[in-house]
């Protein structure tokens, strides 16, 4: 015997609806999280520059995500091979959608090309930058000179330097009887620099070596050497 008010179209209709809001209470799980927080993916990774020189050059990177994600997560960031670019090891959003960060280089011999790869989740995009290496010269005028009198030292870079505070190098003479700075700030947005040296007098034809330093973790590192020579 049927229950009263038994209706086998609403009980049916009743089970259809209640499918539906599970198939779409999964779908929303699916696309947002159990938070109902949108499930974020990167989009890209792009750099501002393709090429970029030792010591002197900051490139800008840049990761773009679907969405924003929650606050306290982040993207891991690694370069092969390693230890030619310096980058951090983690980029976080912030809440946004957009994640920055700097890159700089380390001294290399001859061009090196660099993959950095960005992780999330199962998630990884990829980008490359060439690094070449950082080529200084070093000249002096006039040469040569009277002893005595003064002359100028100039030192110029393959590139401009990014930083804002310049790139510091160092200078030595082979000889006291030249005098120079013991260092030179090439300015940001420049690729050269000069200082003025003193001389001292000579009876003969004296050639001085000047020598341009690179201070590093390994030790100091001559870049570039001239001459200058000191006249009676």
């Amino acid at each position: 015997m049927k229950p009263t008010g038994y209706s086998p179209s609403f009980h049916f209709t009743s089970g259809l609806c209640t499918a539906l809001r599970g198939l779409a209470v999964a779908a929303v799980l699916l696309l947002f999280g159990p938070l109902g927080r949108a499930q974020c993916s990167m989009q890209s990774l792009t750099l501002s520059a393709g090429t970029m020189t030792s010591a002197v050059s900051i490139v800008h990177g840049q990761l773009n995500f679907t969405c924003a994600p929650a606050l306290g997560n982040y993207a891991a960031l690694s370069a092969s091979p390693s230890g030619v670019v310096l980058i951090p090891g983690t980029l976080n959003p912030n809440g946004t959608a957009v994640a920055t960060f700097d890159m700089t280089a380390y001294m290399v011999s001859q061009p090196v090309l660099v993959t950095l790869t960005a992780y999330y989740g199962p998630d990884t995009l990829q980008a490359t930058v060439t690094v070449n290496p950082l080529v200084v010269t070093a000249s002096v005028s006039p040469n040569p000179v009277v002893g005595g009198n003064p002359f100028q030292l100039t030192v110029t870079l393959n590139a401009n330097v990014d930083a804002s505070g310049g790139f510091g190098l160092g200078l030595s003479s082979g000889s006291g009887i030249v005098g120079c700075p013991s260092g030179i700030t090439i300015p940001q947005g420049q690729s050269s620099g000069s200082v003025n040296c003193t001389s001292g007098t000579v009876t003969s034809d004296d050639t001085v070596t000047l020598s341009v330093i690179f201070y590093s973790g390994g030790g100091p590192v001559t870049l570039a050497s001239t001459t200058v020579t000191l006249q009676p």
